[in-house]
């Protein structure tokens, strides 16, 4: 069964990407990539093109991107948006997604961290 690889915008806590793997997970960060300076629109196309789900805190861009992509049929692996207040809730929450979604749940697919995560 195929795993999520998570991509990490430049806004998300570069710590997030170690806590990440130390749970088993594969995540990279647009540093490693050499990308913090691409547009939004090319981090969607960097990770889509690489099957990597998208981490961001940027709210009001994405869900427009996205709607953007789904309309003209462009595909990509899941985006996943989370409020900048608390890194370590927001962590806990993505692990609680993590734990209960699979590639094929996230992709095309936009999810917000919200409390509805919460454990």
């Amino acid at each position: 069964m195929p795993s999520i690889i998570l991509y990490l915008d430049h806004d998300v806590h570069r710590y997030w990407a170690r806590a990440l793997t130390l749970h088993g997970f594969a995540a990279h960060t647009t540093a490693e990539f050499g990308n913090e300076r691409l547009s939004d629109e090319e981090q969607l196309a960097f990770a889509a093109g690489r099957g990597f789900t998208l981490i961001s805190y940027n709210l009001r861009d994405f869900p427009l991107i996205h709607q953007r992509w789904l309309d003209s049929g462009r595909s990509h692996a899941g985006i996943i948006l989370a409020e900048q207040f608390d890194p370590r809730v927001n962590l806990r929450r993505l692990f609680t997604l993590l734990s209960l979604a699979s590639p094929a749940d996230l992709k095309d697919r936009l999810y917000y961290l919200g409390a509805w995560l919460d454990t």
